[in-house]
């Protein structure tokens, strides 16, 4: 979704592009323009969406992330699935995809998969 960030070093994220606002108080105050950090497309935001929901203890829905983005994950990140699965990282049960215990403790192995 998007959101604004206020203040020294705030992030905002608008028309799917990110912007940091300077992190110096004083330039901030002086000057307090944006500066714009990325513009993302369509896979750049199924990425994050997908990075962001495996942070949930519940994880993410895939019908529901399929709908909201148009795809169908389980065949687009068909390899990074397989592969978090084998290495006992991530599991799908009931059409949610989850990290498993072990995933939780080195989630950023599988995040990188959606990098």
């Amino acid at each position: 979704e998007e959101y604004v960030g206020v203040g020294a070093g705030a992030s905002s994220y608008v028309n799917g592009v990110r912007y940091t606002n300077v992190k110096d108080l004083q330039e901030y105050i002086n000057e307090a323009k944006p500066e714009i950090e990325e513009t993302q497309n369509e896979e750049d935001k199924l990425r994050e969406y997908i990075i962001l929901q495996l942070r949930l203890v519940s994880g993410l829905t895939i019908d529901e992330t399929n709908k909201k983005f148009g795809v169908n994950i389980e065949n687009l990140f068909k390899d990074e699935i397989e592969k978090m699965v084998r290495y006992d990282l991530l599991e799908i049960v009931n059409g949610n995809m989850k990290l498993t215990s072990k995933g939780l403790d080195l989630a950023n192995i599988v995040w990188e998969e959606f990098v």
